[in-house]
């Protein structure tokens, strides 16, 4: 593999297919022709957080102890304007803010989670080979820690509802990678969400993946199989809302027959799946 973040084309990631799902032309110029883009400060502020955590995270592998939260703002402050060079801003977006909301949202995590964080592994990576292909699924687990649960932490600016679908098929991968490398299941997998606003605040989500989440993961499609989306969001790869369709064909009359319905019904259709068009 020749980087982590999947630039290599028999390397899967989960940003690949979350790029692929949000912008099929973004894919294709970032990782097709490979070419450089300028980041968006959400994405630079989300990895300044990650290194600092992981800064934090692997001295404390030794010593059980975290660092001063000066030090850990410190690492951020000096991630955020390295990177600010290779960033696009937002004419109304104010860089001092954001480090600002980047040391609030650190002093937050460092009071509420990171005490019960005890890490034996820090941004670990991982490999999955994909059954009759040549490919791998590649990943790197924020955290594991020495009772064994995944960790992984994510920035954002308003509060979920719920785990969101791409962040389950991450944790579902990493979940996968973990049971390769450490030839057991985790105790569980973690999603931590810290969310900038006026007050911070971070908030922890048990994942529950079974065994087909993670076989549903490593299966390849035939040629002439397609996912079809129940509720229609093509970002919702939970896997309750997945069906396996066997035809293109099949595929194209199950959403006509949404279509017709769905005009004859003033905007409602109650057929979602290949099993309502009998």
């Amino acid at each position: 593999m020749n980087e982590y973040h999947g630039m290599d084309p028999k390397t899967i990631t989960v940003s690949k297919i979350n790029t692929y799902l949000s912008c099929s032309a973004q894919y294709y110029f970032q990782y097709i022709e490979k070419v450089k883009a300028y980041s968006r400060s959400s994405l630079l502020f989300g990895s300044a957080f990650h290194s600092a955590e992981a800064t934090n995270d692997t001295q404390k592998i030794v010593s059980d102890v975290d660092l001063p939260v000066d030090e850990v703002c410190d690492v951020f402050s000096t991630q955020f304007d390295e990177g600010g060079h290779e960033t696009l801003f937002m004419q109304d977006e104010d860089k001092g803010k954001l480090k600002d909301d980047g040391y609030g949202l650190i002093q937050c995590y460092h009071k509420v989670m990171t005490p019960n964080i005890h890490p034996k592994a820090v941004e670990a990576k991982f490999e999955l080979k994909l059954s009759n292909t040549d490919m791998v699924f590649a990943g790197k687990m924020d955290v594991i820690t020495k009772n064994d649960q995944i960790i992984e932490r994510k920035t954002k600016r308003a509060k979920p509802s719920s785990v969101e679908g791409s962040h389950k098929l991450q944790l579902t991968a990493y979940q996968a990678g973990y049971q390769v490398t450490y030839k057991e299941k985790p105790k569980e997998a973690r999603l931590d969400y810290c969310i900038m606003k006026k007050t911070p605040e971070c908030l922890s989500y048990v994942v529950g993946i079974t065994d087909t989440d993670i076989e549903y993961l490593g299966r390849p499609l035939k040629c002439n199989e397609v996912v079809h989306h129940k509720n229609g969001d093509t970002s919702d790869n939970r896997v309750e809302n997945l069906e396996l369709i066997g035809s293109k064909g099949l595929h194209t009359s199950l959403h006509n027959h949404i279509r017709l319905e769905a005009k004859h019904k003033g905007g409602k259709c109650n057929a979602n799946k290949i099993s309502d068009l009998s």
